[in-house]
């Protein structure tokens, strides 16, 4: 009489059991872990993040897929994920939620992350074609980490107002000569007159706009409007109303920020992630495509003449404007 045979437990769902045991271990206290029902979907799981200190859940929250593996081969740094079906990555493209690749080391138990749509955005000509590809993983973006949650965070609300950046991208670059004409215009004046409070008004307008750009882009703290012309007055020692000398300090800051958000915008949106935008938004791409000689007299051009040749070179750049 031959042994009776029972079905095995695959290897494979050992350690899916083991992945997800040790992502409820690492994972803030503030993570409400949910499984996803089906995961045929590409979708583990979803996370709602609330609040630390209050409790409170505020609908904040991101989709993930959970790998595993047993130990991870890092070269300087950096290591491959498990293969990803190229039929997911586009799913995951098409959410309106950011997706994380979460990534388990059981042998030196830890969950690696990484945002998907930034990569899956530089990547979009190679999906075509491909069945399966792979995200990189970084040694030092680790949940629990030293700096994993700062990282994570960072990554998690560039994603999450991503439609909302690239409206704020769009406007800047449309209203880009503008703005620089503007700020030319408004510099050398007399620096004890008191300012225009339409001049002043448009300016503050100006520098907001910049800021939230800046934001979007994962800048670090941008000095706010209030605060420049805080400093400035200051520096002048008169009280009252916003003066001239202000108006110009402030116009030569927010200028070459500016310009350097518009450069970091069309490196991102027509170079490093074109392909992607040409396709989902081609308005913006093609706006892209028409503002990479007005940014490049910005960076050089304007940067190396004098204060009192600017006004020609702007007058040149007119003829650039689409």
């Amino acid at each position: 009489m031959e042994p009776i045979t029972y079905p095995q437990y695959p290897s494979t769902y050992e350690m899916e059991d083991a992945s997800e045991k040790l992502l409820r271990q690492v994972a803030p206290k503030n993570w409400l872990i949910k499984s996803a029902e089906r995961r045929d979907m590409g979708i583990d799981g979803e996370v709602e993040i609330r609040k630390s200190l209050t409790r409170q859940v505020t609908g904040e929250h991101f989709k993930f897929q959970l790998k595993s593996t047993q130990r991870l081969v890092w070269r300087e740094g950096m290591a491959k994920s498990n293969r990803i079906k190229v039929s997911t990555a586009n799913y995951w493209l098409g959410l309106k939620v950011p997706v994380f690749l979460l990534q388990a080391d059981l042998t030196a138990n830890v969950i690696y992350f990484a945002a998907a749509g930034p990569q899956l955005r530089r990547m979009y000509p190679d999906l075509e074609g491909q069945r399966s590809i792979q995200l990189n993983l970084n040694q030092g973006q680790w949940i629990g980490g030293p700096d994993g949650l700062r990282i994570f965070e960072s990554q998690y609300v560039s994603e999450r107002g991503l439609t909302e950046a690239m409206g704020a991208a769009e406007h800047l670059l449309t209203e880009l000569l503008n703005y620089a004409e503007f700020l030319e215009e408004a510099q050398g004046r007399d620096y004890m007159m008191e300012a225009d409070p339409a001049e002043v008004d448009r300016l503050r307008d100006i520098c907001e706009r910049v800021a939230e750009v800046g934001s979007h882009l994962g800048e670090g703290p941008i000095l706010s409007f209030d605060k420049a012309v805080e400093l400035a007055e200051g520096q002048l020692g008169l009280g009252g109303d916003v003066h001239e000398y202000t108006v110009t300090h402030v116009c030569r800051e927010v200028e070459q920020v500016m310009t350097r958000f518009a450069h970091s915008l069309l490196i991102r949106i027509h170079k490093e992630e074109g392909r992607y935008w040409e396709v989902h938004k081609p308005s913006l791409h093609a706006r892209c495509a028409r503002r990479l000689t007005l940014v490049e007299h910005l960076l050089s051009r304007t940067a190396i003449l004098p204060p009192h040749k600017r006004r020609e070179a702007y007058g040149q750049l007119k003829q650039t404007r689409v």
